[in-house]
């Protein structure tokens, strides 16, 4: 878990990240960038400094959250893509002293770094897939307490798990 004001510095830090946003967004960033404000991304590609992409990635008035999950993984994608532009192995140490403030993580820098070559591989391959469970894979229900909620629809949702874990070459 990374705390909101790690997630601004990392993307800050590395010079801000291009998102490739799929759709445009269109909602109030009152909370991150505009105190008076309405913000306005995509579609496209999106240079994004930290705040923008919180906001990106947290705003949740005029979509839902399984568009906010489609719009997080953009920019966790774009945080891997701009990592990987550096010599990334010799910034890891300094990356992970940096950063270990802002994450909460069991995950030592010895366990890192023996991951980077399988990053670089993925990179070199353009093995990145993303996957939402989305509404196709669940329907709406009303709790007794009023609640609107969506309910898995696990075979779905076991369709979308084997489509994603099927390996590409």
């Amino acid at each position: 878990m990374i705390d909101f004001n790690g997630f601004t510095k990392v993307i800050n830090n590395l010079g801000g990240i291009d998102v490739e946003a799929a759709k445009n967004l269109s909602d109030s960033c009152a909370k991150w960038i505009n105190p008076s404000g309405w913000c306005s991304v995509g579609p496209g590609t999106v240079h994004m400094n930290g705040d923008l992409a919180l906001w990106y990635a947290r705003s949740r008035y005029s979509t839902n959250d399984i568009e906010r999950a489609r719009r997080s993984q953009e920019v966790v994608e774009a945080i891997y893509r701009r990592m990987m532009s550096f010599d990334i192995i010799s910034y890891v140490p300094d990356l992970y002293k940096s950063y270990i403030n802002h994450v909460d993580t069991d995950i030592t820098l010895g366990e890192v770094l023996p991951l980077i070559p399988l990053a670089s591989k993925i990179q070199e391959n353009g093995a990145i897939r993303n996957y939402v469970v989305g509404f196709d894979h669940a329907y709406s229900w009303v709790t007794l307490q009023g609640a609107q909620v969506l309910v898995p629809d696990y075979e779905a949702i076991q369709d979308l798990m084997i489509e994603a874990l099927e390996l590409t070459y």
